[in-house]
């Protein structure tokens, strides 16, 4: 299963937030904590969101310490675009306490996806489902598709091209590692990028897919201020 880490963050009597993501499946670590049992060490999770100074927080869950990683799942709901996990601590032991928390991402979204549907709604809203996306992308649902993977290692303010032109492009997925990385269409001789496509935070997991405005099928740049990497997925219609 591919992961992507959110970040390490210190359980405290507030809530704490990680970036927001499009993902329903989590997974805490916690970081070691000697002689864990001499405290009753307890926390809440929840799903969350922030509109101006407003949080929001839904779906709380209790959780405490353990050495085994412990896997969460929150379904989106309805009309809301992304969401944070929050963390907040309920004991008052005195003893630090960090977690490393993490979300699935998918290397195959559109059959994880259909999958999802399935399981959740069963085979006749799988069936709907596929009627409706073969109507809004023919391309992609007229056959199959050939998943392209690999890594770029980034060397500090020098652009480098990620991804070709590619014309049978239906979808692609960029990854970032350590560091921030800035996706263009392509760089001019000062090195400012032409059209940028995302900026990306590290950790963070860029897709394209098909749009009302069309699916970008040039090249893709990256550069980044640090050395760094990133990672690819690029699907390509057969």
């Amino acid at each position: 299963m591919p992961w992507e880490k959110l970040g390490i963050f210190f359980i405290k009597p507030g809530w704490t937030l990680t970036k927001p993501v499009e993902a329903e499946l989590f997974r805490i670590k916690h970081l070691k904590i000697y002689q864990a049992d001499k405290y009753y060490l307890k926390a809440a999770i929840a799903q969350a969101f922030k509109v101006g100074f407003d949080l929001t927080t839904f779906n709380t869950r209790r959780f405490s310490y353990r050495t085994e990683p412990e896997t969460f799942e929150f379904y989106f709901p309805p009309g809301l675009g992304e969401h944070s996990l929050a963390f907040k601590r309920l004991d008052d032991s005195p003893v630090s306490w960090r977690i490393e928390a993490e979300y699935f991402y998918s290397e195959n979204p559109l059959e994880d996806y259909q999958n999802y549907i399935n399981n959740r709604f069963g085979q006749p809203a799988l069936n709907q489902f596929n009627q409706d996306m073969s109507a809004l992308y023919p391309r992609l649902f007229s056959g199959s598709t050939t998943p392209n993977s690999g890594g770029v290692s980034l060397k500090a303010g020098e652009p480098k091209k990620v991804l070709n032109e590619n014309l049978g492009r239906t979808e692609f997925n960029i990854r970032s590692k350590g560091h921030p990385v800035i996706l263009a269409t392509g760089f001019d001789e000062a090195g400012k990028p032409l059209v940028v496509l995302e900026e990306m935070p590290p950790n963070y997991s860029y897709n394209h897919s098909a749009t009302t405005a069309g699916l970008y099928k040039g090249e893709v740049w990256a550069i980044a201020e640090q050395d760094t990497s990133v990672s690819f997925t690029e699907y390509i219609a057969q």
